[in-house]
């Protein structure tokens, strides 16, 4: 296991909440209030959090951006939970880790083709694809993983 602080987990799993809950991740505010924190710790628990999850903090600010698989910014992948959508997933890949966060739900992520546009829709539950448009769908990673965090945004 990877040696994280307690602290560290209980505010990734305050922002995993929000996300699930909002579709949106709290803000530091947010997040000192509802844990009973101080900001030092909360920058440091920001600090501690990307050992063990894809976590980014917009450059220069506290403003998270991501905490894998939610986006907190509009993306192309937009996920839709009974019929309401609130949640974005970074890319792709991530859409596919969705479902975890919504048991028994139908989990529905409509996208594009990034090369010629076409409409996409992928609907899973319970970790099964129950319906996907076109009937076939690549995956395409534009930037070498090795490189994602130069520029998460566009990985």
């Amino acid at each position: 296991m990877v040696d994280v602080s307690n602290t560290a987990r209980r505010v990734r799993k305050k922002i995993l909440h929000s996300f699930v809950e909002t579709g949106l991740a709290p803000n530091v505010g947010e997040i000192m209030v509802g844990l009973g924190l101080s900001r030092p710790e909360v920058l440091e628990a920001f600090q501690e959090i990307p050992a063990i999850d894809t976590f980014w903090v917009e450059k220069g600010t506290e403003n998270i951006r991501i905490l894998s698989p939610f986006a907190n910014t509009s993306t192309p992948y937009k996920v839709t939970i009974d019929g309401v959508q609130k949640w974005h997933a970074v890319c792709g890949i991530e859409a596919l880790g969705v479902w975890v966060f919504f048991p028994g739900k139908i989990v529905r992520v409509d996208t594009y083709c990034r090369d010629c546009g076409q409409a996409m829709l992928l609907k899973l539950k319970d970790g099964q694809v129950i319906e996907q448009s076109p009937d076939r769908i690549v995956a395409h990673l534009g930037v070498p993983v090795a490189r994602w965090f130069e520029d998460l945004a566009y990985a």
